[in-house]
């Protein structure tokens, strides 16, 4: 992002994304994005600055990366609407243009197709929620909630000597040991 007090202005970061552009380097490209991020008017006067096919191939950079990390979408559609606006009647009389805005439209399609699933389960768990009781006597007095329950590995352990006796079966059945006499001597064909 632009350091405080560093003034940026259409006028100089123009050139900068021509070149990032031109020599396609992504890393210059990064940096003219962050530059102009906060700043709409600047954003705007950059890309009007533009040359018409540099236009594209910052729609066409600015949809890869959309499509590589839809979590950018915030920063890189205000760029792709600014740059849109500026430029539309380029973009629109342009084969290689309407290309790259298929692939755009499509993969915005693709996210807002997904919207209605998302909200229905919001919607769901909001409900959810709002049946879970809210017992504010089981609160610190900072506010947070109190455990349910507590793990002590100590008493967990005399726990476990104390019932260790009553898990041993003392009784002999000789009923078992009977089971195993009559297991045939045929089954050796099997192996």
């Amino acid at each position: 992002m632009a350091s405080p007090g560093l003034s940026v202005s259409a006028v100089s970061l123009t050139p900068l994304l021509s070149q990032a552009l031109t020599s396609k380097d992504d890393a210059l490209l990064e940096r003219c994005l962050a530059l102009a991020y906060n700043n709409q008017t600047v954003r705007l006067n950059t890309v009007r600055s533009l040359e018409p096919h540099l236009a594209l191939e910052l729609v066409r950079a600015l949809t890869s990366r959309l499509a590589r990390k839809p979590s950018r979408a915030s920063a890189v559609s205000a760029w792709i609407a600014s740059t849109v606006n500026a430029h539309a009647a380029y973009l629109a009389n342009n084969e290689d243009a309407k290309s790259v805005l298929g692939t755009l439209q499509a993969g915005v399609e693709a996210r807002c197709a997904v919207l209605p699933l998302l909200l229905k389960v919001q919607g769901q768990l909001d409900l959810l929620v709002a049946q879970i009781p809210q017992d504010t006597n089981a609160r610190t007095p900072d506010g947070r909630a109190q455990p349910v329950a507590t793990y002590d590995e100590g008493m967990e352990d005399e726990h476990d000597s104390d019932d260790s006796d009553d898990d041993i079966d003392d009784s002999d059945d000789d009923d078992d040991d009977d089971d195993d006499d009559d297991i045939d001597d045929d089954d050796d064909d099997f192996m």
